[in-house]
């Protein structure tokens, strides 16, 4: 048996310590980091139309750019069942047809598997107010969302529908 104050014994547990610390602070960075890339508080918030006549007034300006849009998302699905959805203008409302107003046809990006895991963590009270959850759709009501946006008129007659935007950290169910 090592004495007491054996240099040996002692040393055995500051590793694990120091471990234990650097693992701590690198998980904390992380997490900080992963938040300061996908809020986005203070961006504009867009209409529909502004969005539109965007994209085919100056494209090269709006194309590739995360912008919050609000609008009335109304899903559906191609013959494939791939998830799509139109972003009406929220002049439209139940009962009007799809066609009377303009609108962004949006799909749903896959989840990112890093917050998929961070949200996963037994921590909901500290998780759920650091990390942003993942957008859900809100079928016929008015909402922000935030799209990456893309060309529209770039997809070829084999791609249907043509997304203007794509839903950033969608939520896996309900498009």
């Amino acid at each position: 048996m090592m004495p007491r104050g054996s240099p040996c014994r002692r040393g055995s547990r500051r590793p694990l310590a120091r471990n234990v610390v650097l693992a701590t602070l690198s998980l904390g960075c992380a997490l900080v980091i992963v938040v300061a890339a996908h809020s986005t508080p203070h961006d504009p918030i867009y209409s529909v139309d502004q969005v539109y006549a965007g994209l085919w007034v100056h494209p090269s300006a709006w194309v590739g750019r995360t912008v919050r849009v609000r609008g009335v998302e109304i899903s559906a699905s191609d013959y494939r069942g791939n998830a799509w959805g139109q972003l009406l203008s929220t002049t439209w409302r139940p009962g009007m047809s799809t066609n009377d107003v303009i609108s962004l046809v949006i799909v749903p990006q896959p989840p990112d598997p890093w917050l998929a895991r961070l949200r996963r963590l037994p921590l909901p009270a500290v998780i759920g107010r650091v990390l942003p959850q993942p957008q859900a759709p809100h079928n016929g009501q008015p909402a922000v969302y935030r799209l990456t946006l893309h060309d529209p008129n770039s997809c070829t007659a084999l791609t249907s529908p043509c997304p203007a935007g794509v839903v950033v950290d969608a939520q896996a169910q309900g498009w």
